[in-house]
């Protein structure tokens, strides 16, 4: 299987940690791999090992994008690698796996990361996720998930999952990791379904936050408080053009507290239920107007 993935060299490291999350079906809103961008830009992340996507994508289903660099085109194919960075003082290391989820071999990716994981030494892995779920944007953002061992549920201050039905990567990393004995957290923002679109910093910002708290990373978050004031601005006035879904969201608003789990939503809404077709239509020519700016 090591021809599946091409590794440098496995870094020396200090009780590292393994973050990872995934674009796609894991990650609502862009929530979880914005919430990895971050953490990768602020601890100045190297990249250290990268998958073949020939073995793991369908391209028909997950395309590679055609880009122009200094007007030569050039092929970008979809990439899941794991990067790594040192921490000063006694805090643990990190290795970060980021990418796209994968459509095929999953048992064979998840042997291939915990390879690489029982390789460099890891005895911690975080795995970050956001899931679609009939929820406001008015409240915090809940944050559900589950671990293999209950101290980590405890430190990350995590609701436990009640949720049965279709998985993706994360749940079948989850499994793998705790039947190899690593101990393993899930951790996973609730995100609203209606506005699943466009990056939803206030997820974000929660899902770090309980990453800070477990690794005790000392993250400046500030430079999302003006992303979450404008998304907020931009909500607000998506709904007062559209006083249906501002109804719908005073309904989801009056069961806060009334369920001991928000309802996941795992496919599209049908079309004659769906409430979110004109918002969405108002808040992309918001960021269309914006970038004419």
């Amino acid at each position: 299987m090591v021809e599946y993935l091409r590794l440098e060299q496995i870094p020396d490291l200090n009780r590292p940690a393994l973050v990872l999350a995934f674009e796609g079906w894991n990650d609502a809103a862009e929530s979880a791999s914005g919430s990895l961008e971050f953490l990768g830009r602020t601890v100045g992340a190297r990249r250290f090992a990268a998958f073949d996507s020939e073995e793991f994508y369908s391209f028909t289903e997950t395309r590679p994008m055609v880009k122009l660099n200094e007007d030569v085109r050039e092929i970008q194919w979809p990439d899941s690698h794991f990067s790594y960075a040192h921490r000063e003082g006694d805090g643990r290391d990190l290795i970060l796996l980021r990418g796209v989820e994968p459509q095929l071999r999953w048992r064979t990716f998840s042997q291939l990361v915990s390879g690489v994981a029982r390789s460099a030494g890891v005895d911690l892995v975080v795995c970050l996720g956001a899931l679609l779920a009939e929820v406001p944007h008015t409240q915090p953002v809940r944050i559900t998930g589950t671990s293999t061992d209950p101290e980590l549920t405890s430190i990350v201050g995590l609701e436990p999952s009640r949720y049965e039905g279709p998985t993706g990567i994360l749940g079948v990393l989850h499994q793998h990791f705790k039947t190899e004995g690593i101990p393993c957290v899930s951790i996973w923002a609730n995100v609203p379904h209606y506005i699943p679109a466009f990056p939803n910093p206030r997820a974000t910002v929660a899902l770090l936050g309980r990453v800070n708290s477990l690794l005790n990373l000392e993250l400046d978050l500030s430079e999302f408080d003006s992303r979450t004031a404008e998304f907020d601005e931009q909500i607000r006035q998506g709904l007062s053009q559209n006083p249906e879904v501002a109804e719908y969201v005073s309904e989801l608003e009056s069961r806060v507290g009334e369920e001991d789990e928000p309802h996941v939503v795992t496919e599209d809404l049908p079309s004659g239920e769906s409430l979110v077709a004109d918002l969405e239509k108002f808040l992309r020519s918001q960021r269309e107007d914006e970038g004419k700016e």
